[in-house]
């Protein structure tokens, strides 16, 4: 697991220099109610919150301290893939990056639904391919090589995976994040979904 925080962290520093916390404001201000933010970095979503979420559950795999003790926040070490949560006690889920690291998003997907209140929202922030059929095969051999050390899948449809997991795609936007190589790491995907 070492090795997914060394490539978040490396993201997030890349990241932020093309500007891409505009686009995570811009996506958590759909956040309201009781909200479960499943990721590796939990900590860049907080600020970004308004005054409509009551409390924020982390839950990431790593034992981390909470930076947030004072304020409504709430941090877990758990699995994605078997969330330690009721059924529908969510009014929203966040995924940050989540779906790019895990060997089997539609099991988290299938985790999400299920802990989402009927008609609560799924935001999603993932990183992507670029739409090119060169490079999506180049796409497809490097993520299977990195995905084995911990790294990000980046040959998914997140729009299609989060569609048949039974949700309705409400927004959805694709930012090129133009990091060197762009052949790694295409686009970022931003999308908020509602549990059907």
């Amino acid at each position: 697991m070492k090795q997914n925080t060394v490539t978040i962290k490396w993201l997030e520093h890349k990241l932020d220099q093309q500007n891409v916390n505009k686009k995570r404001k811009e996506l958590l201000k759909n956040a309201y109610g009781q909200v479960l933010e499943v990721g590796m970095n939990f900590e860049s979503c907080i600020p970004y919150f308004t005054d409509d979420v009551r409390h924020v559950t982390a839950i990431t795999k790593e034992h981390k301290m909470n930076p947030y003790s004072e304020q409504a926040v709430t941090v877990i070490c758990g699995s994605e893939l078997s969330l330690p949560f009721a059924d529908g006690i969510f009014d929203t889920v966040v995924s940050h990056f989540q779906l790019g690291l895990t060997s089997n998003p539609e099991q988290v997907l299938t985790e999400m639904r299920r802990v989402l209140k009927p008609h609560g929202r799924l935001l999603a922030m993932e990183l992507g391919g670029i739409t090119n059929k060169y490079v999506d095969k180049v796409n497809d051999k490097v993520s299977k090589v990195i995905s084995y050390t911990g790294g990000i899948y980046r040959n998914r449809n997140y729009i299609e995976l989060i569609r048949d997991a039974g949700f309705l795609i409400a927004e959805k936007t694709i930012l090129d994040t133009r990091i060197n190589p762009k052949l790694l790491y295409g686009q970022l995907y931003t999308i908020i979904a509602v549990n059907n």
